[in-house]
This record gives C-alpha cells, sequence and structure tokens, in this order.
C-alpha cells in the first residue's frame, strides 16, 4: 500500500526535472478549515467504529514551482479533530502539528496534489463517563499519513481546497490494538 503511495509522487517529481525550465517564484499563502475524522478501532479481531468529532485546522505553506506546472508545497499546519465511542461514554480529542510534504500538479486555476504528512502530537485527551485525563502517554507522538487532494484558485489569491488524509500506522502505544484516524478536510487558502 505504502509503494503504490509513493509511486505517483516519484513521476511527478521526475516529469517535473525533465520539464524543467527557469526558476519560477514561490509562493506562499495560509490556510484554514474544517476536519472531518472517521476513526477505527482495531481490538481482539473486531473493529470498533467510533463517531468522528468536527474540529479544524489552520497554518502555513510555501509553493515551489519546478516546472509551470510541477511544484512542491510543504505546509505547516494546527490539526484538531476527536472520537467518540458509539455509547458516547468515551471521547478523545487530539491536537496535532501537521507537516504535509505534497507533490503538486498545476492546471489552469486547479491544483492536484499528493504526498505523505507527518504528524506530531502536541496534546491529547481522553473523557470517560464525565472524567477527563491527559492521555498523551497512550497515543503515539510521531503520526504518518497520505495525502490526497485538490484545490480551485481565483485570481485574487483565494483559494478553496478538499483533502483526504490516510493514516498509514496505528496511533495507539498500546500493541494489543490498532487505532487508525482518516480525516477528510474542506478548506480556504489565501496566496499573499
Amino acid at each position: 500500500m505504502r509503494k503504490l503511495f509513493f509511486v505517483p509522487v516519484m513521476v511527478l517529481f521526475v516529469l517535473g526535472v525533465k520539464a524543467q525550465k527557469p526558476a519560477l517564484p514561490v509562493a506562499f499563502g495560509v490556510r484554514a478549515g474544517l476536519n472531518f475524522p472517521d476513526a477505527k478501532i482495531k481490538y481482539s479481531g473486531r473493529t470498533i467504529k467510533g463517531t468522528g468529532i468536527i474540529g479544524f485546522h489552520f497554518g502555513g505553506f510555501a509553493e515551489l514551482n519546478v516546472t509551470e506546472k510541477i511544484s512542491f508545497q510543504p505546509e505547516l499546519l494546527f490539526s484538531n479533530f476527536g472520537a467518540k465511542t458509539p455509547d458516547g461514554r468515551t471521547k478523545t480529542t487530539l491536537n496535532y502539528i501537521s507537516i504535509p510534504l505534497l507533490a503538486k500538479y498545476n492546471y489552469s486555476h486547479f491544483g492536484f496534489y499528493i504526498g505523505p504528512q507527518l504528524g506530531l502530537l502536541a496534546s491529547a485527551k481522553l473523557k470517560f463517563e464525565g472524567e477527563t485525563r491527559d492521555a498523551k502517554k497512550d497515543i503515539k507522538s510521531f503520526d504518518l499519513s497520505g495525502l490526497l487532494g485538490a484545490e480551485y484558485r481565483l485570481e485574487s489569491g483565494l483559494g478553496f481546497s478538499v483533502r483526504y488524509a490516510l493514516s498509514m500506522t496505528s496511533i495507539a502505544k498500546n500493541k494489543s490494538y490498532k487505532e487508525h484516524h482518516n480525516i477528510f478536510q474542506i478548506g480556504a487558502l489565501y496566496r499573499l
């Protein structure tokens, strides 16, 4: 699965290098939006599907043009989301510093991108039957996701995006269960 994810990224970079033109400017911008998580926990051979708690993300990006159509877009984002059990007795809220490293193909006002997203856990809270505790010791401090998305940009610099981040690793430290979070994101961006 991971190999299939990284093959398109490498193809985009190879095509970009072959069609290289003189250096184009670097663009900077900001983005913000909503996170719609889908949480799944696997424990003792069965899957427990949690209910996602809508969160938010915000931060900045730089777009480094390799060619007229191919660019590399690193980002630095703060991302918040959570999940609760079907019975509603347990609720987890996670905050990450996310670092997407995206290969991007630009066509007219559209941009299509793919790449890895590194996540550094900033905080984790667990609420169980009204009592809240710090859950950072139960969650791995590093998360790796694959990100796929598209955006539409206006001449004014304003744009809109949709993304999907697919968790590649379990975030649970306890090896007896596996917890993955996949996130659908919608947002707005502005090129400075």
